[in-house]
């Protein structure tokens, strides 16, 4: 026990802090939608790595609003390292001292160009971080309630296995007074072994649910993790009021192509470098002064290679962007869809189909225990029950994703804080 403690110890002084308050903040045994959606955007690898590409794109912005810096030359010039060898000595030779200051002067646009192209870049990043926000809360809430379909599948399997194991009990018994034939024995059996061997594998199922879930949340401690909200009842109506983020950012990358565009038809127009020089001449006049310019010349090319990829660029992003608003107006409208056969199905499925399966099963159960009904009509209908009871499970679950497919597929872009 020392040992054991002694272990426990140690691996909580080599977990650095940040994992301990991590796991401190998902060991919770209850979790709610709200509560998911919070750690999930606090922990999620995919959101971080969103967040850091907009600090980048933001730091894009500073550097390109920067003037080129200028240069600063100097030397020494016609120095004798031989003058010591003729008694001459280090500050008694004659020593011709240049300093140069040169400043590069962009034109054409190009600066204004370069930034235009950063702050675009920058608004493409901050869009794709609220549409990573977006497709990580669909994720989200689809795995809160693929995780509760699974508790909730190994619980109805538990009852399920629990009853067919009295079942069987009460048949042991009635098999010993001779009130139950052999073969009915065996047939109760099969199916309370099948129970069984079902629920066990949707107890394997909701521990491996669970696991899934804490990775898409970044958590480690998922072992006891229970679902606690309830299904979604209703599905309010949402107007379309505005382009989803996905959309915005691939309109921003648009801008950023025609800016860069601008740039490289700004690289034709050449540049100029001024310069300003002063010489030292100890023989000669004592100073002197000089001002210099300097161009490029265009001899073995004009930039054509850059600017017919910008345009290539340009044609990409515009086919880009069009597909992305096109595929956005389908998934709107097959969101829709699917959540209105979604309801119906439900709806069937819990007023309808399982009501009728659990009087079926009450009656025969009664019918059963007065001995009006053989005991494949107790098994057809539990079979039936289980079935209903299942399919309803996966009908609210089924409703519960299609509705949060429908809410971001129709969420509009809002600008969020990083």
């Amino acid at each position: 026990m020392r040992e054991v403690f002694s272990l426990l110890v140690l691996g909580a002084v080599l977990l650095p802090p940040g994992a301990m308050a991590q796991a401190d903040t998902c060991a919770g045994r209850e979790l709610s939608l709200t509560a998911a959606l919070d750690l999930a955007a606090q922990h999620n690898a995919d959101l971080l790595g969103a967040r850091a590409q907009l600090a980048a794109a933001q730091a894009g912005e500073r550097i390109a609003a920067q003037r080129p810096n200028p240069l600063l030359n100097t030397g020494i010039t016609q120095w004798d390292p031989r003058a010591r060898n003729r008694g001459e000595g280090l500050y008694q030779q004659p020593a011709y001292s240049s300093v140069q200051l040169q400043q590069l002067i962009e034109r054409g646009g190009k600066r204004q160009a370069r930034e235009q192209a950063a702050q675009a870049g920058s608004e493409a990043a901050q869009a794709d971080l609220a549409d990573a926000q977006r497709r990580l809360q669909a994720q989200v809430r689809d795995g809160y309630y693929d995780l509760k379909l699974a508790l909730a599948r190994a619980g109805t399997l538990q009852d399920i296995a629990a009853l067919q194991a009295q079942t069987l009990a009460v048949a042991d018994h009635r098999l010993k007074v001779g009130d139950l034939a052999q073969a009915d024995r065996a047939r109760i059996a099969v199916e309370t072994y099948r129970a069984q061997g079902e629920a066990r594998q949707a107890q394997a199922d909701a521990q491996a649910a669970r696991l899934a879930y804490g990775a898409l949340l970044g958590c480690p401690l998922t072992q006891d993790l229970q679902a606690t909200d309830d299904w979604p009842q209703q599905a309010p109506s949402l107007p379309r009021d505005g382009a989803r983020a996905d959309e915005i950012a691939d309109q921003q990358r648009l801008r950023a192509a025609e800016a860069q565009l601008k740039l490289a038809q700004a690289q034709a127009t050449r540049d100029v470098t001024l310069g300003l020089e002063w010489e030292h001449d100890p023989r000669e006049a004592p100073n002197m002064a000089g001002i210099s310019v300097s161009v490029p010349l265009f001899v073995y090319h004009h930039y054509q290679g850059e600017i017919a990829q910008a345009r290539a660029q340009l044609d990409s992003a515009r086919a880009t962007a069009a597909q992305t608003a096109l595929q956005a107006d389908v998934e709107r409208d097959s969101a829709e869809l699917l959540l209105d056969a979604a309801a119906q199905r439900r709806q069937s499925a819990l007023a309808q189909v399982l009501p009728q399966a659990q009087a079926a099963a009450e009656a025969v159960e009664y019918a059963y225990a007065k001995g009006a009904a053989p005991l494949t009509d107790l098994l057809d209908a539990r079979r039936a029950l289980r079935s209903a009871r299942l399919d309803a499970l996966s009908a609210q679950n089924d409703f519960a994703k299609a509705l949060a497919a429908r809410d971001a597929a129709l969420a509009p872009y809002r600008r969020s804080e990083p």
